[in-house]
């Protein structure tokens, strides 16, 4: 049973290689030099809203649009 687990992550690692949604670099989502240049969100639109970054940053956009 190993082997097919070992196969199967192999194969989703060819089709699917994770990289950076931002710059590219591979095995990580989101670099930590990446996340730490994102803008930090100061006010949200209501007050039942909580983001951490601001949507108004590039890179945030980039990045839900991949989603």
């Amino acid at each position: 049973m190993w082997i097919i687990e070992f196969l199967k992550n192999k194969l989703l690692k060819l089709l699917f290689p994770l990289r950076c949604f931002v710059c590219g670099k591979k095995d990580e989502g989101i670099c930590l030099m990446c996340l730490e240049n994102m803008k930090r969100a100061v006010e949200t639109p209501s007050p039942e809203t909580y983001s951490y970054f601001s949507y108004k940053d590039p890179n945030i956009r980039k990045i839900l649009q991949k989603i």
